[in-house]
């Protein structure tokens, strides 16, 4: 039930500069002459010009007239063909303060030897991936993540004008920000990002269905890490860091307890408080507001009866390890563990969610992940 396969590390990694206009002139004429020679693309993206000429090793290069940027995929700077890996130094024998050494030999074409030692780490995203039974799961799991709604201090990484495009697959990703920009999460469905991109082998396709994929992207100051520094990349990438970052990220966005469908959570609130009316009054009120709402936070604002606390109606939910964001009743998934058992994070409410998982398994003969 907990024993998924899982793999955690480094998904990508950004390096930044600022330039002055003479730098920013001789790096943007490099980078036409080395797209030339490659064959690849070199063009305008939002305020910045992308350079593509290293996108198979895992290096995008992107230029405006006062910064440069450097989006780095490490495992495929290690491997050019490992497109879904993650980087993390026990696995790849490499340890961080030879990260720069692999980098170098591709900026050194484009980049003035004064700019390399002034890049410093601008963001970092955290990743553990999750192999669920299909991608039926994983698209659960992102729907439910939805529900929560957002707290406040958060909001959608995406303006409503990209989410609203026809081009914008709203059910295979959820990507939420801190409003002061210091982290953003996102969860999504990895199978279903490979299949919009060309050129990728059917095995690897495969062994992507039914991956979920969470990234916490974290931002740094300027020049707070400076990349050709070894002490500051060790801190940065290590297993202990990532566990610390979801730990802290995470509950600030999702309730604990399993999801169930709403007919399996009211059953387990009638069973648990029997003689708790009011209790379990304001319990049921609080579901059938979520479900109506489609939104946990939204759900409690609209409730009638605020007399009893956010807190304790949570808790109440929490001790029976019943989550209060529920599965649609015409789904054919009938109960799902919650984002932190699924995850690997530990919480004050697993092992009761566990045993909770376990009792509906024998009583409801429910399927189990």
């Amino acid at each position: 039930m907990s024993d998924f396969y899982r793999n955690s590390g480094i998904h990508t990694f950004e390096l930044e500069c600022p330039l002055c206009y003479d730098l920013y002139q001789t790096i943007r004429e490099n980078l036409f002459v080395l797209s030339r020679a490659a064959s690849s693309r070199f063009f305008r993206k939002g305020n910045y010009c992308k350079c593509e000429a290293y996108s198979e090793h895992g290096i995008s290069i992107l230029l405006n007239p006062s910064l440069l940027k450097l989006i780095i995929n490490p495992s495929r700077l290690i491997k050019a063909d490992d497109f879904i890996g993650l980087y993390a130094p026990n696995r790849h024998n490499v340890i961080p303060k030879e990260l720069p050494h692999k980098l170098r030999p591709y900026l050194e074409p484009f980049l003035p030897y004064e700019i390399y030692p002034r890049l410093s780490v601008s963001r970092v995203d955290y990743t553990i991936d999750v192999l669920l039974p299909s991608d039926e799961y994983v698209l659960l799991m992102i729907k439910l993540a939805k529900k929560n709604g957002l707290p406040r201090g958060f909001e959608e990484t995406y303006p409503a004008k990209i989410r609203n495009s026809p081009n914008f697959n709203n059910s295979f990703s959820y990507d939420i920000s801190h409003t002061s920009g210091a982290f953003r999460v996102t969860l999504y469905a990895k199978h279903k990002q490979l299949l919009s991109r060309k050129n990728i082998p059917q095995n690897m396709l495969d062994g992507t269905e039914g991956l979920l994929r969470s990234e916490v992207s974290c931002r740094f100051a300027k020049n707070d890490i400076q990349f050709c520094q070894d002490k500051g990349l060790d801190d940065l990438f290590t297993p202990e860091r990532l566990i610390s970052i979801y730990q802290d990220a995470i509950p600030q966005l999702f309730p604990y307890g399993a999801h169930l469908k709403s007919p399996m959570a009211k059953a387990l609130i009638a069973k648990y408080y029997p003689r708790q009316r009011t209790l379990k009054k304001h319990l049921l009120d609080f579901l059938d507001s979520i479900i109506t709402c489609h939104s946990f936070h939204d759900g409690y604002k609209r409730l009638r009866n605020k007399n009893i606390p956010k807190k304790t109606l949570l808790e109440s939910f929490y001790n029976i390890g019943v989550n209060p964001v529920t599965i649609a009743v015409n789904d054919k998934i009938p109960c799902l563990p919650n984002i932190y058992t699924i995850l690997g994070l530990n919480t004050l409410y697993k092992t009761i969610e566990i045993n909770t998982l376990i009792n509906l398994k024998k009583n409801y003969r429910c399927t189990i992940i």
